[in-house]
């Protein structure tokens, strides 16, 4: 069993706080962590350009950033999934977001929480497609959530991970460099021209966020990937959702019907394969992702409620064979149950893990 819990590394002083409330929340937790070995990983989003727990997938699976990348150029051909490419061929994803001002500057929810349909996602597209003509970019449907982006020759350029975004500001990511400008531009345009598109009508009557906004990355290739994937065996919950419904797990194909063109065509989708969908790819290595909007929100209080439900559903089934994976801002804690049994009992040894939880280094 392995799992990767996204959110669960708050900052040191927050976690020396939590400490007290985490033995009893989590019982089965804190016995399993005892007797665990852990590797500690620093993961600076100002080097790897995404989150910890993507960086963690993209460091699981070998990934090596080639000249003028960072790691979540490695997020294209992992969250595309698409066997049937060249190896050598760079995948760029664009996801659709939504962006509004704030106190502090734009913000962006990403597409996991805004409850994207396959038909919303579909009328955007076909919308859309008029507007990259001319442009050197083309667009394919992917999922309900990533469009493929193809790019013009020569094109290379350094784009973070929307859910990095998500976690700070816009403004911060949002890079003025020459070589970037046609895609600025192009944002731009679908960005005034979905403000009052029909979807983003509709979805406002039902009380959901807009989608007005796609968020580029990637542009890694598969060979750059060193290691074998491995194969799931552990669920992972479902990403939480802001919007009142959540995205479904469809594939969409990466062509559209005979006969038809870009411009008028339906986007199909289909169930024939899982590993197509971004979600799906992200549940088979494990990824939980429930404790990652409580603690972007500092609700402490939540938090520990959400930690107390997986001690009863999910860390109650944790034995010799499992792998847990914490992550946080800016580190990565890896726990295997390898421990030697006699090195349990040495004075001090089932209270070593409070000290990486609550420490910076």
């Amino acid at each position: 069993m392995r799992i990767v819990l996204a959110g669960a590394l708050p900052d040191p002083r927050t976690t020396r706080e939590l400490l007290p409330h985490l033995a009893q929340a989590a019982p089965n937790l804190v016995a399993w962590l005892a007797s665990s070995r852990t590797t500690r990983i620093v993961a600076d989003p100002a080097v790897t350009y995404c989150t910890a727990w993507e960086y963690w997938l993209l460091h699981e699976q070998g990934f090596v950033p080639g000249n003028n990348q960072t790691h979540s150029a490695g997020l294209g051909p992992l969250l595309a999934n698409t066997p049937n490419t060249p190896p050598s061929e760079a995948i760029w994803l664009a996801e659709l977001a939504h962006i509004s001002p704030a106190r502090d500057g734009a913000v962006l929810l990403p597409a996991r929480a805004l409850g994207i349909t396959a038909e919303h996602s579909a009328a955007l597209l076909r919308a859309a497609q008029p507007y990259f003509d001319g442009t050197g970019f083309d667009v394919q449907p992917h999922t309900a959530t990533h469009w493929r982006i193809h790019v013009p020759d020569g094109f290379s350029s350094q784009f973070p991970s929307p859910e990095l975004v998500s976690t700070t500001t816009v403004h911060e990511w949002w890079r003025q460099d020459i070589a970037d400008r046609p895609w600025r531009r192009l944002a731009n345009e679908l960005q005034m021209l979905w403000f009052d598109h029909p979807v983003n009508q509709q979805r406002e009557e039902q009380g959901l966020m807009p989608i007005n906004s796609l968020w580029l990355f990637g542009g890694g290739q598969a060979d750059q990937f060193k290691k074998v994937p491995v194969a799931p065996v552990a669920p992972a919950a479902p990403p939480p959702a802001v919007a009142a419904t959540t995205p479904g797990s469809v594939q969409p194909s990466s062509a559209f019907p005979a006969g038809q063109s870009a411009a008028t065509a339906t986007p199909t989708f289909s169930n024939e394969t899982r590993g197509g969908n971004t979600d799906d790819v992200l549940v088979d290595r494990g990824l939980n992702l429930s404790l990652l909007e409580p603690a972007l929100a500092q609700d402490w209080g939540r938090w520990l409620d959400i930690i107390g439900t997986l001690d009863g559903t999910l860390f109650n089934t944790l034995n010799k064979h499992s792998r847990l994976t914490f992550t946080g801002h800016d580190r990565i804690i890896h726990h295997t149950a390898k421990q030697r049994l006699w090195k349990r009992w040495l004075p001090g040894n089932q209270e070593a893990w409070k000290k990486w939880w609550s420490s910076q280094d």
